[in-house]
């Protein structure tokens, strides 16, 4: 998934308001995943400070506790963390991926 069908999602799952209140994005469970993924790829440094060095596939190790958070609490705990850590950056990211885009167009 790209961040545009990141956006796009959000824009139907969100109303839009998503953009305008940083403090209250709280996308669902599946797109949180998502957006890690895509905004953890074009950050590394930030994937850097959530996976621990010893991993090989550090983005494969997020993407997994993503996947998997349904399945065990523990896996749940760190997903929730991850987001956490990572949702106001995350939601700045996809707003300057937007007007980029926008300013290319």
């Amino acid at each position: 998934m790209s961040w545009q069908d990141c956006i796009g999602w959000l824009d139907m799952a969100c109303f839009k308001s998503w953009r305008d209140y940083p403090d209250s994005f709280n996308p669902s469970a599946e797109l949180r995943g998502d957006i890690a993924v895509e905004f953890l790829k074009q950050n590394e440094t930030w994937l850097s400070d959530i996976a621990v060095p010893i991993y090989d596939h550090q983005l494969e190790w997020v993407a997994m506790m993503f996947d998997s958070a349904k399945a065990s609490k523990v896996n749940e705990l760190t997903a929730n963390c991850i987001w956490n850590y990572i949702s106001r950056a995350a939601h700045q990211w996809l707003l300057e991926c937007e007007e980029q885009s926008i300013a290319w167009s």
